[in-house]
C-alpha cells in the first residue's frame, strides 16, 4: 500500500484542529445528507449541466446563441454558489477538496487574477480582461464562473447516485441535441438560429463534433466496464452508434484522433488493468470484438477517409471553415510578448488580450492570405494561447493543475482494491476529463465545451474524494469564536460579492441584448435615429467602447446621407455641426473606455476624414492624422489603416503623401487591391496613363471579378486608345453585371472605334432601355444607325466623354 502522505501531497498532522483526513488510499467516504439549501444548490447545478448544451434563445435573427448560454452559465454558477454559502451559515461547517488539487487549482485561479491586474496594460486592458465585449470565453469572469462550477461539482458529486445523475443528464442532452440536429438537417432554420445545416445547439460545428465525441467516449467506457441490464445496455449502445455516426457527419479530424486515442486508453485499461472481472464475462471477449477495438479501427479508417467524406457532405451543404493561427505562430506571438518586459513575461498580456498581441506580432505572410484582416482572439488552442495572455506564471499554474489531475486520476484507476462500481465512475470521469482537456491544446472551444471541461474535472475530483484518493478538509468555524468571526466575515463578503456580481452580470447581458437588437433593427429598417436610441439604452446599463464606436459610425452615416440628399445652405450648417460633434464625442468616449483598441482610434480618424472636405471644423485634419497614427502604432501590420491615411491626404490635396502611404500599404500586402486601385486613380488624375494602367492591371490580377477595377482598367485603356484592351476588360465587367450602364457605354464606344457598329448599337440600346430619359444615348444610337461617329451631332462639350469630369450615365439603383 502506498504512503497516504505522498498521495495527498501534504504531510499528516495530528495537530490540525477541526480537520478531517481520510484514513488511507482507497477508503470510501460516507456521503452525508444534504440540507435544504444544499439541495437547492445541487439541483441548480444539475439544471445548469443539463440546460447548457440544449438551451436556445433566439428573440430575433442574428442574436448570438452563445450569449444565451452564457446567461445560463452565470446564473447557474452564481445562484448555486449563493445557496451553498447560505448552507454554510446554517451548519457552520466547511468541507472542501484538499491536497495538491486545492493548491494547484487555487494557484490557477490566482494566476488569472494576477494577470488581469499586473499585466502591462493594467487600467487600460483590465475591463477587457474582466468582461470583454460580451463576456467573452477567455475573460476572467467566465473563468471564475466555470471555476465555481468545478468547485461545486467536486463537492456535490461525492456520491455514486449523484454521479449517475450527472452522466444521465449528459446522455439525455445528447439525445435532444441529436434529434435537433436531424431536424435542422432536413428543415434548416425551423427552430434553431441560422438557416444553415451546420447551425446547432452546442456552438460552432466543430464544438458539436467534440460533444458527440465525448458521448462516444462515455458510452464506450460504460459498455466496457459496466454490467448493465438489457434496456440500459441497449440505450448506451444506441448512444454509441449514433454518436459515432454524428462524429462522421461533423468530420473534424481532431475528434477522430482524440476519440481514437482515448478509445485506445479504454482498450488497454480493460485488457490489462481491469483486474476485477468476477462480475462480467468481458474478459472472455476476443480482442477483435471488443467495442473499444472496433472504435479504434473506425477512427483510423475515418481519419484517412475524411477527404472523401467531406466531398460527400459538401453535396448536402455540410461545409465548415475553422481558421486559427498555427502552433508556431502562437508560440512566436508568445515569444515576442515576453520580450516586451518582465511583467509581460511573468503575467502575459492579460486574459482576453491575445488579439492585441496578434496585431502587433503576426507573421508578415498572413497579409497575403484571405485572413489578413482577421483579428484572432485566440491562438491554435486555449492552453497554447495562455502562453501569451497569462505569461509564465499562468503556464506553470496550468501545468501543475493538469499534472495533479492526471496523477491522481491514473494512480487511482490503476489501483486494484477499489470496488468495481467506484473504479468505473473514476475511470469514466477520468477519460471524459482527459478527452476534453486534450482539445484545449488543439482547439478554441466555445462556452459549452469549455464549461463541460471544468464540470468533468470537478466530477473527477469528486469521485477521487469518494474513493479516498484526495482528502477532504473539514472544519467547523462555530467552535472557535475567533475563527467563527473571521469565517462568517469571509462568507458575508462572498455573499455580497456574489450578489453584486450577479447584478453587474445582469447589466452586461441587458446592455448586450439591447445592442444586438439595435443592430438588427438598423440592418433591417435602416432607421438611424431608432438605432441610436436603442444603443443609448444599452449604454445606460453598461458602457462599452463598441457601443460608442457604433454611435460615431451611425452619426457619420447620417451625415453622409444628409449631405448627399440636400444642397448645403446656412441653415444646414448647425445641423451638420451637431452630427459631427456627436460623432467626435462618441469616438472620444470609446477611446477613454479602451485606448488600446485600434478600432477606436480608427473611428476617431474617420470622423476627421469625413469632416476635412466640408471645412466646417478647424483642426479636423490634424486630429484625424494623429488618430490614424495611433491606430497604426497599435496595429502596425494592417494596410487598411495606411489606406485610410492616404484617403485623408487626398481629401487634404496632399497627393505625394497619399502616394507614400499607398506604397507602404502595398508593401505590407502585395495583393491589396484597394490601395493599388486608388494609386491607379491618382496616376490617371496626374495624366500618367501608362502608370495608371499598370497599377490597374496589377489590381486586376488579384481581383479579376472586381467591377470597380474592371471598369477602371477598361476606362484607362479606352483613354489610352487601346480599344481592344478596353473591350476585354469591359466585356468582363458587363458579363458580371449586365446592367452596368457606364461599362456598356465605354464598351459601345470601343466597339465603334474598331468598326463593330452592330455590337456598339446593341450596347447603347441596352443602356437606353435602362435609362429611357437619356437623350444623349438616343443621339448616339441614331448616329450609329446612320453610319456616323457616335458624337457626330453632339455639341463640343459632349464630344469627349473623358473630359466631362463625371461618369456619363447615372446608374439606376
Amino acid at each position: 500500500m502506498m504512503d497516504k502522505n505522498i498521495i495527498d501531497g501534504t504531510p499528516s498532522s495530528s495537530g490540525e484542529q477541526g480537520m478531517k483526513v481520510d484514513s488511507h488510499y482507497g477508503d470510501q467516504i460516507t456521503p452525508r445528507v444534504l440540507s435544504l439549501m444544499e439541495k437547492i444548490s445541487f439541483w441548480l447545478l444539475m439544471a445548469t449541466c443539463f440546460l447548457l448544451p440544449i438551451f436556445i434563445y433566439n428573440p430575433f435573427p442574428g442574436f448570438s446563441m452563445d450569449f444565451g448560454k452564457k446567461a445560463i452559465l452565470f446564473s447557474g454558477a452564481i445562484i448555486s454558489l449563493m445557496f451553498w454559502l447560505l448552507a454554510r451559515f446554517e451548519d457552520g461547517k466547511l468541507s472542501i477538496p484538499g491536497g495538491m488539487f486545492a493548491k494547484s487549482s487555487t494557484l490557477l485561479l490566482f494566476s488569472f487574477i494576477l494577470s488581469s491586474f499586473l499585466s502591462p496594460g493594467i487600467g487600460k486592458n483590465f475591463y477587457n480582461s474582466l468582461f470583454g465585449m460580451g463576456l467573452d470565453t477567455d475573460t476572467l469572469s467566465v473563468f471564475i464562473a466555470v471555476f465555481i462550477l468545478m468547485f461545486l461539482s467536486s463537492i456535490y458529486f461525492q456520491n455514486m447516485k449523484r454521479l449517475s445523475y450527472f452522466y444521465t443528464s449528459l446522455f439525455l442532452s445528447f439525445v435532444i441535441v441529436f434529434v435537433a440536429e436531424v431536424v435542422q438537417f432536413y428543415y434548416a432554420g425551423s427552430f434553431m438560429p441560422g438557416s444553415g445545416v451546420t447551425s446547432n445547439m452546442i456552438g460552432k460545428w466543430n464544438d458539436l463534433g467534440i460533444f458527440f465525441g465525448l458521448c462516444v467516449v462515455m458510452s464506450l467506457a460504460t459498455i466496457e466496464l459496466m454490467h448493465l441490464n438489457f434496456y440500459s445496455r441497449m440505450f448506451i449502445w444506441s448512444v454509441l452508434v449514433l454518436s459515432v455516426f454524428s462524429v462522421a457527419v461533423v468530420n473534424y479530424s481532431a475528434v477522430w484522433v482524440t476519440v481514437g486515442a482515448v478509445s485506445l486508453l479504454v482498450f488497454v485499461y480493460v485488457m490489462f488493468f481491469n483486474i476485477d472481472k468476477t462480475h462480467s464475462g468481458h474478459s472472455k471477449i476476443k480482442i477483435l470484438y471488443r467495442p473499444s477495438f472496433v472504435v479504434i479501427l473506425l477512427c483510423v479508417i475515418m481519419f484517412f477517409a475524411q477527404t472523401k467524406i467531406g466531398e460527400i457532405l459538401a453535396k448536402y451543404s455540410v461545409v465548415n471553415l475553422d481558421v486559427r493561427p498555427s502552433l508556431s505562430a502562437t508560440l512566436n506571438i508568445a515569444q515576442n510578448t515576453y520580450r516586451e518586459g518582465w511583467r509581460s513575461m511573468l503575467f502575459g498580456s492579460g486574459p482576453n488580450n491575445f488579439s492585441g498581441q496578434w496585431l502587433k506580432f503576426k507573421p508578415n505572410v498572413v497579409n497575403d492570405t484571405i485572413f489578413w484582416n482577421v483579428d484572432f482572439n485566440m491562438g491554435v488552442g486555449k492552453i497554447p494561447s495562455y502562453f501569451v495572455t497569462l505569461g509564465l506564471v499562468g503556464v506553470l499554474a496550468w501545468i501543475l493543475f493538469l499534472c495533479t489531475i492526471l496523477y491522481y486520476g491514473f494512480r487511482t484507476v490503476l489501483y486494484s482494491n477499489i470496488p468495481r462500481s467506484s473504479r468505473f465512475m473514476v475511470f469514466l470521469s477520468l477519460v471524459s476529463a482527459v478527452y476534453l482537456w486534450l482539445f484545449s491544446f488543439v482547439y478554441v472551444s466555445e462556452v459549452v465545451v469549455f464549461t463541460l471541461t471544468f464540470l468533468a474535472t470537478g466530477v473527477l475530483v469528486a469521485s477521487l474524494i469518494y474513493v479516498g484518493t484526495i482528502k477532504s478538509f473539514e472544519f467547523s468555524f462555530l467552535k472557535d469564536p475567533r475563527l467563527g468571526f473571521v469565517s462568517v466575515l469571509i462568507l458575508v463578503v462572498l455573499v455580497v460579492f456574489g450578489i453584486s456580481s450577479g447584478y453587474s452580470i445582469y447589466n452586461k447581458f441587458a446592455s448586450n441584448y439591447l445592442f444586438q437588437k439595435s443592430m438588427y433593427s438598423l440592418n433591417s429598417s435602416g432607421d438611424f435615429d431608432a438605432a441610436l436610441e436603442n444603443i443609448k439604452s444599452a449604454v445606460s446599463y453598461n458602457e462599452q467602447d463598441v457601443y460608442y464606436r457604433t454611435i460615431s459610425e451611425i452619426n457619420l452615416n447620417k451625415l453622409s446621407k444628409f449631405i448627399s440628399n440636400n444642397k448645403m445652405d446656412k441653415d444646414d450648417v448647425s445641423l451638420i455641426r451637431q452630427m459631427i460633434t456627436d460623432a467626435y464625442a462618441a469616438a472620444n468616449t470609446a477611446i477613454k473606455l479602451d485606448s488600446l483598441n485600434y478600432l477606436n482610434w480608427v473611428a476617431l480618424g474617420r470622423v476627421g476624414e469625413a469632416v476635412v472636405p466640408l471645412g466646417v471644423v478647424d483642426g479636423s485634419y490634424g486630429r484625424a492624422s494623429d488618430s490614424y497614427k495611433k491606430a497604426l502604432e497599435l496595429n502596425p501590420k494592417n494596410p487598411t489603416i495606411l489606406l485610410d491615411m492616404a484617403r485623408l491626404e487626398i481629401a487634404s490635396n496632399n497627393i505625394p503623401k497619399a502616394k507614400e502611404y499607398l506604397t507602404s500599404a502595398i508593401s505590407l500586402k502585395s495583393n491589396f487591391t484597394a490601395a493599388i486601385y486608388l494609386l491607379s486613380q491618382i496616376e490617371a488624375s496626374e495624366g500618367n496613363l501608362v502608370g495608371a494602367i499598370a497599377k490597374a492591371e496589377q489590381a486586376y490580377l488579384f481581383a479579376p471579378d472586381d467591377l470597380g477595377i474592371l471598369f477602371q482598367l477598361g476606362f484607362l485603356k479606352f483613354s489610352n486608345r487601346d480599344y481592344e484592351g478596353a473591350i476585354i476588360a469591359l466585356e468582363r465587367a458587363e458579363s458580371i453585371n449586365p446592367q452596368y450602364s457606364n461599362a456598356k457605354y465605354f464598351l459601345g464606344l470601343s466597339y465603334s472605334k474598331i468598326g463593330k457598329n452592330s455590337q456598339a448599337i446593341k450596347q447603347f440600346r441596352d443602356i437606353s432601355a435602362l435609362n429611357p430619359d437619356n437623350q444623349e444615348i438616343k443621339n448616339i444610337i441614331n448616329n450609329l444607325l446612320q453610319g456616323k461617329e457616335p458624337f457626330a451631332t453632339a455639341i463640343s462639350a459632349e464630344i469627349n466623354p473623358i473630359k466631362k469630369g463625371k461618369l456619363p450615365i447615372k446608374e439606376t439603383e
